[in-house]
């Protein structure tokens, strides 16, 4: 691809974005190509840049996958190259989780102490994976930039940036990109990618995504008392027992989302009742009370 197409896709691409953006006296615009760095202006000022032409390390894969105009450049998602042929593509899928547990299942125990008894009941899955849908949707330009960076790992300390953060200047060359990003500045080197790894609408299922959904949940207790007959025969009651029981009172689990127990809608789908293990902005089961 030459100079001129790629500054074609880029305009493109801003045009794509231009109705996302409210309009309030600016505009989204290609400002200008100056040592190949192009520069976007949002309702008049510089907002990120994108360089036209990066040469990759000898041995380092190429891929297409990510989509977007930035393409392969310092900070991208990398992704590996399981086939070893210097791309990632299509020949490079492989299973990443499975969401059937290993084993799962259940227990209990109930006794009595004096005029006291209760009821305990675990449940427990181990060895199931979750691909955290929301991990893609908070981390990554989808849907015009909507939510790059909401989640605290992509924060510019910890994801690759193109912006010095100290003057709000674009950085250009790979030097300064090295000293802000990898370390150079006396700063831990960032871990997580660039938000503009990916394009708009891109969906990247990786295997940073899924994550072990083993639990151990305390599904319910019940503490009753039962009160003594000398004290209920005055009222002429022979048996009087009374009870509280909590549901959902807590979970043991690595799950870094809200309930390790999720299986999403899928968008759009004719088979999302064939999808468990799916979080996509899943709600939690909610912790309850019952008193008799």
């Amino acid at each position: 691809m030459d100079r001129e197409e790629k500054i074609r896709q880029i305009e493109k691409t801003i045009e794509k974005v231009r109705p996302y953006i409210q309009n309030d006296g600016g505009d989204v615009q290609f400002v200008k190509l100056e040592d190949d760095i192009v520069y976007v202006s949002v309702h008049g000022a510089c907002v990120g840049c994108m360089a036209l032409d990066y040469t990759l390390k000898e041995g380092v894969p190429n891929t297409s996958l990510l989509g977007g105009v930035i393409g392969i450049r310092p900070g991208a998602m990398k992704l590996k190259d399981l086939n070893g042929d210097g791309v990632v593509d299509a020949k490079d899928i492989t299973v990443i989780g499975d969401t059937n547990p290993d084993f799962a299942g259940g227990f209990g125990f109930n006794g009595e102490i004096y005029d006291f008894d209760f009821n305990v009941n675990f449940t427990y899955k181990v060895g199931n994976d979750i691909y955290n849908a929301n991990k893609i949707q908070t981390s990554s330009r989808y849907r015009a930039g909507t939510y790059p960076n909401m989640r605290s790992d992509m924060s510019q300390s910890n994801a690759y940036s193109y912006i010095n953060p100290e003057t709000g200047v674009v950085l250009k060359s790979l030097e300064e990109l090295a000293y802000w990003n990898e370390g150079g500045n006396g700063q831990s080197a960032k871990s997580m990618w660039s938000p503009f790894s990916t394009g708009d609408a891109v969906v990247v299922p990786t295997d940073w995504a899924m994550d072990n959904a083993s639990f151990l949940r305390l599904q319910s207790l019940t503490v009753g008392y039962t009160v003594p007959k000398k004290i209920t025969t005055k009222f002429g009651v022979q048996r009087l027992r009374v009870y509280v029981t909590g549901t959902n009172l807590f979970v043991i689990t690595n799950y870094p989302g809200f309930d390790p127990e999720v299986s999403s809608y899928a968008r759009n789908s004719s088979y999302s009742g064939l999808t468990p293990g799916i979080d996509f902005s899943s709600y939690p089961k909610s912790r309850a009370f019952t008193f008799g």
